[in-house]
């Protein structure tokens, strides 16, 4: 039930200019926002880890994930687009990183996800910079 509060892609904050009054705390808002979506991802996952939430729920925050993914690196390069899938990333990176090897449902999953997308060429993917692209290739050897 956080999740769609926590991933509401509409309220993504962006890093700010250097020139924009307030720089500081707005810098500091979006690290919060960053950590926050971050840290769900590591919570969730932890929960599962420890048979507090079942297989079926971290199936379906990553196969919403994964859909909000695709779309949104299809979409037309923007600050906003490229900060949600970058956002997106980091919880499949940071979901990979903790799921044990008993998880093999969830791994062929992510695995499968993340293959699809790395396929997809890369004109059309403008929204998924490179840093995003290792960080995906990443979070498959994390699960492989």
């Amino acid at each position: 039930k956080m999740f769609p509060k926590l991933y509401n892609m509409t309220g993504t904050i962006t890093y700010p200019s250097s020139t924009e009054t307030g720089y500081a705390d707005k810098v500091i808002e979006w690290m919060k926002l960053k950590d926050k979506r971050r840290g769900y991802a590591k919570f969730m996952t932890q929960l599962f880890v420890r048979e507090l939430v079942s297989e079926q729920t971290v199936g379906e925050c990553m196969t919403h994930v994964s859909a909000d993914l695709t779309s949104m690196a299809k979409q037309e390069k923007s600050e906003h687009t490229e900060e949600n899938t970058t956002q997106y990333v980091d919880f499949l990176f940071e979901t990979a990183k903790i799921l044990p090897p008993t998880a093999k449902n969830l791994r062929v999953l992510m695995t499968d996800f993340i293959r699809s997308v790395l396929e997809i060429p890369k004109t059309e993917l403008s929204s998924l910079n490179m840093r995003s692209r290792f960080k995906l290739e990443d979070a498959i050897k994390c699960v492989q």
